[in-house]
């Protein structure tokens, strides 16, 4: 499937630009290869949810002295969309 070239939104800072990159290749070489199989098991395994931790890609917006990174909101629109891509 062909994505879309839409103009970049106001509110997508170069830092958001980079972020959507990382996640992008992330997704593409961690998560999508499994989709099949944790369709077919009905979720996903654990060991994907530790990846996308470790990759700073779970719970951005939770402050840093909680464990999080600390990352605005407007991040989450972008990986929300993201992850609706691959779905």
């Amino acid at each position: 499937m062909e994505s879309l070239q839409l103009p970049r939104p106001a509110w997508m800072t170069e830092d958001l630009v980079l972020l959507e990159e990382q996640a992008r290749r992330f997704l593409g070489t961690e998560l999508v290869p499994q989709v099949e199989k944790w369709t077919a098991d009905g979720m996903m395994e654990r060991s994907g949810w530790d990846k996308l931790g470790a990759a700073g890609l779970l719970c951005a917006g939770i402050p840093e002295e909680y464990g999080g990174a600390s990352r605005r909101t407007a991040c989450d629109p972008g990986r929300s969309e993201r992850r609706a891509r691959w779905s």
